[in-house]
């Protein structure tokens, strides 16, 4: 808009076609948020005097209309159309070949000696200003239909890959159809294939992305050592353990490697699924170094991070497969994958199979199979043997959440351990590390105090954790790690969520054979402070208590 180029203000509406036809599909809300401000900036433009774009469009229309009524062939568009004018009278003289590729400004001078156009600036010009009316006028029907050719042989290539199912070609497609239809758009008032620069940006462009739509329709070598980098928190981790599974169903022969932080990795070792553990510690500080000596030829990036993904990129493995909605990702990672996890309907442990489309794998699997793809065992320990064998139902409250997601407030923890109080035979284990005790002798001195309650912070290590989780009749927490690890570990899980994007059930549910979520129906709106959120105290003590009951019915019916 700013360029005050009338004839490049055709393109905006033209090119929204394709972007609002196929976009919305790729990029969803994003999409209507751009148009949005495109459109504020349009109006914005037009309203503002200094950017001159309505004296643009009112003097388009006055020249126009001096050119019809007064035959004034001396203004911007007058010319033109004084030009489209004498192309088509070439074209209808010499129909089948034109008046040849340089005869434009002869045939033009002809026409004017003859009387049939005006004396006028038009006649300055070497050609018609548009690209169908030169190739009509100086190549006839022949040029014409090559014209035609190359703009509708490319669209009809690429609206094909839009339509076929998406192996990562959809946004480069999408890119293909953008740039042939700008060039149609902006062939209305110039010629764009007239000069050499133009030509060769096009067909670059176009021939490009053409063999990135078709690179993408080919399998992907089979990889032989694949790496997986999640490199955060536990609950992720645990949850991307399937990905490791389908891996290793979809190649039998690959060897999974799993990289993470040393804090998880004694969860990651218990996984049948994953050959090896890589922890970013083991790497030492020569990150790239010790990602080459893993001998991985694959790489997928299930949680981005810069620093990891550059020294990948200096490692030299093969494929390196990240989001594309990570900037660095575009420069570090030579294989993308084009998802929106915030805005995405699937759950968490779904969304890390979007990463397999740069390897030629579009598949989504159901919630119900991804409970049974975890892979994890339980491992044996002496300080939660020592826990497991007194007698009792064993169930564990997690209170904490080391500040991820929204927690269920202590003072229905306090009421829960009460109201369990009143039943025969249940023994509340209350687990933490060892600041989230500190932080709960402060905050709930009452929970810990009751008679029920066996305070288990700080007392085991992750595999001892792991062990007592394995073995424990119910676990309830909010949507973190312990949850997350009890799901997958076949235990009664109960998660306690609030109603909002992107920290839903939707996305963070537990997962898993005997697992649950609960939440409100609908969300307060006023949740500012996550330390006292009114979606989490609404659930209450009483029906997590009923879920509680029918753990213990289970636990009763025998084998």
């Amino acid at each position: 808009m700013l360029s005050a180029s009338r004839g490049g203000w055709l393109a905006l509406p033209l090119v929204l076609i394709p972007v609002v036809r196929y976009g919305a599909r790729l990029y969803g809300r994003r999409l209507l948020v751009a148009g949005a401000v495109l459109l504020a900036l349009v109006v914005l433009a037009f309203a503002v005097p200094a950017t001159g774009v309505a004296v643009r469009i009112a003097q388009a229309f006055a020249d126009i209309n001096n050119y019809l009524v007064q035959g004034d062939a001396n203004t911007s568009v007058g010319i033109r159309l004084e030009l489209w004018k004498a192309s088509w009278m070439m074209f209808t003289e010499h129909p089948w070949l034109g008046v040849g590729r340089e005869q434009f400004d002869v045939a033009l001078h002809a026409l004017a000696a003859q009387g049939r156009l005006q004396q006028s600036a038009a006649l300055l010009y070497s050609s018609s200003h548009n690209d169908m009316l030169n190739c009509l006028a100086t190549g006839g029907l022949l040029d014409f239909s090559l014209l035609l050719t190359m703009y509708i042989a490319p669209l009809c290539f690429f609206a094909g890959q839009l339509r076929r199912p998406d192996q990562g070609q959809h946004p480069l497609a999408l890119a293909g159809l953008v740039v042939v239809v700008a060039f149609f758009a902006f062939g209305l008032t110039d010629v764009m294939f007239w000069l050499m620069m133009p030509k060769v940006f096009y067909v670059m462009m176009v021939c490009s992305l053409v063999g990135m739509c078709l690179a993408a329709q080919y399998p992907a070598p089979v990889p032989r050592r694949i790496l997986i980098a999640r490199t955060d928190n536990i609950g992720d981790v645990v949850l991307t353990l399937p990905l490791a599974g389908y891996l290793k169903q979809l190649y039998p022969q690959v060897e999974v490697v799993f990289l993470c932080r040393r804090y998880a990795a004694a969860v990651v070792a218990q996984c049948r699924h994953v050959d090896q553990v890589l922890t970013l510690e083991e790497l030492g500080d020569d990150w790239a170094h010790g990602l080459a000596q893993s001998g991985c030829d694959t790489m997928i990036f299930t949680f981005p991070q810069r620093t990891l993904a550059a020294a990948a990129r200096r490692s030299g493995i093969q494929r390196r497969i990240g989001s594309s909605h990570r900037i660095h990702h575009w420069y570090h990672c030579n294989r993308l994958a084009t998802f929106s996890r915030a805005n995405s309907p699937l759950h968490e442990a779904q969304l890390n199979f979007k990463l397999l489309l740069p390897l030629g794998v579009d598949v989504e699997p159901p919630l119900e199979q991804l409970k049974t793809m975890y892979g994890l065992d339980t491992p044996r320990h002496p300080a939660a043997d020592a826990v497991l064998a007194a007698p009792g139902f064993k169930l564990i409250l997690h209170p904490k959440s080391n500040g991820n997601g929204r927690e269920w407030p202590l003072q229905h923890y306090t009421a829960l351990a009460r109201l369990l109080g009143k039943a025969d035979g249940v023994r509340v284990l209350v687990t933490g590390s060892a600041a989230e005790g500190e932080l709960l002798a402060q905050q709930a001195p009452e929970l810990l105090a009751l008679p029920n309650v066996e305070n288990l912070c700080g007392r085991l290590d992750l595999d001892g954790f792991t062990a007592l989780i394995g073995g424990c009749d119910g676990l309830i927490a909010s949507g973190t790690g312990p949850l997350h690890l009890a799901s997958a570990l076949g235990r009664p899980a109960l998660g306690l969520f609030p109603p909002l994007k992107p920290i839903d059930i939707v996305r963070w549910g537990a997962l898993g054979p005997r697992a649950r979520s609960l939440c409100t129906p609908l969300a307060c709106g006023h949740c500012e402070d996550a330390a006292r959120c009114t979606c989490m105290l609404a659930i209450t003590p009483e029906q997590v208590l009923e879920v509680v009951e029918s753990w213990r019915a289970e636990a009763l019916v025998p084998a």
